[in-house]
């Protein structure tokens, strides 16, 4: 069973996967003594706080770390080698092959509904049991076992049923769940039905405020957004952020055209009385806006030195932004955001956050 009392118990846990469950949802699970450089790696690319745990060739499955919350409560995503951007597929290390079997077999579906000739995954009984005895050593009660019931249950011909559905069912009470549901499966009309009923729901999940934004601002609907705009200009921009209301998940490096940059551009058009984040945020944001692709994020690193001594968690979410735009436009080591990170988890006390960011520098020798 998985120890997540530290991250070092935590990496002397992780239980390795028979080669049938890594052939058939494509990974493999990291080795005690390879999470280290692997962390370094990570961070050198432009993801900060995050904890690989497994991986599939150069893409990471990692853990997002994020200041004062439990270990097993860190959402699993999945670490792009190819762009500095990531997908959440699982809202907690218990749900990671669930989660990695909903994404899999997902995308197999949408490949054959788009006649792409995608092969089905082969799931005899024997893998279903190894599947469901990684997912409980790694903390699963249930939720792989409702997702592989799901899936064969399911009428392929049944054009009610959302492409994205296997999320709804790893844990039905989660709202980030049912916000994956909707990233995968709605666009246009059906998006902005779902968001009228569901998004007061869930109004702190960043995927869903990014379809509220992408919807309402693409198809010109008259809803107030400004409220929300500030919320995602004060977000996370590693995670997630290629979602559109115009086509499904998975989408990577729409960067152009996604919420972040609709957020800035309908805030610069409204009559603004008040700035609801800090000036130097704002600024930033607005820089990423005009040129997401070339944009280094040192306004943002900036932002966050202002922002830490009052608002630690906020700079941290800065500094870790910045770390991506950098590594993102320059291909380079964002060596001043990685630092900044770690004195900012050392002087209050984040003790997972110490752990990883100094195995970075640690293995980068700074």
């Amino acid at each position: 069973m998985i120890d997540t009392t530290s991250i070092e118990s935590l990496a002397g846990s992780l239980p390795i996967a028979p080669p049938e469950v890594e052939w058939a949802l494509s990974f493999k699970m990291r080795l005690a003594e390879a999470i280290s450089p692997a962390t370094a790696s990570l961070a050198q690319r432009g993801y900060l706080g995050c904890l690989p745990i497994a991986h599939n060739v150069a893409d990471e499955f990692v853990l997002r770390l994020l200041p004062n919350q439990a270990l097993a409560d860190s959402t699993v995503a999945i670490a792009w080698w190819s762009d500095v951007e990531g997908l959440t597929i699982a809202p907690a290390l218990g749900q990671f092959v669930a989660g990695r079997a909903a994404e899999r077999l997902t995308m197999v579906r949408k490949g054959q509904k788009l006649g792409l000739g995608t092969p089905d995954i082969d799931l005899d009984t024997d893998v279903e049991q190894q599947l469901a005895q990684l997912a409980a050593e790694l903390g699963d009660t249930g939720s792989i076992r409702a997702v592989l019931t799901a899936e064969q249950s399911l009428d392929a011909t049944d054009e009610s049923v959302p492409l994205g559905h296997l999320w709804g069912v790893i844990d039905p009470e989660n709202p980030l769940c049912a916000a994956l549901v909707a990233a995968w499966s709605f666009e246009g009309r059906e998006l902005g039905t779902w968001l009228s009923d569901a998004f007061q729901r869930m109004p702190e999940i960043d995927i869903a405020r990014r379809l509220y934004i992408a919807y309402h601002t693409t198809y010109k609907t008259g809803q107030d957004v400004t409220e929300v705009a500030w919320q995602l200009i004060e977000g996370d921009q590693v995670f997630d952020v290629s979602i559109l209301a115009t086509s499904t998940l998975p989408r990577v490096g729409s960067w152009r055209a996604g919420a972040q940059v609709k957020a800035v551009k309908w805030l610069q058009s409204q009559s603004i009385r008040e700035i609801q984040v800090p000036a130097s945020l704002w600024q930033a944001a607005q820089a990423f806006a005009a040129d997401p692709l070339s944009y280094d994020g040192s306004q943002h690193l900036a932002a966050a030195k202002e922002m830490a001594a009052h608002h630690p968690t906020e700079a941290y979410t800065q500094a870790a932004n910045a770390a991506c735009f950098y590594a993102r436009a320059t291909e380079r080591t964002p060596k001043e955001a990685i630092v900044f990170a770690h004195q900012l988890a050392l002087e209050n006390d984040w003790q997972d956050l110490q752990t990883v960011l100094g195995w970075a520098r640690e293995e980068m020798g700074f």
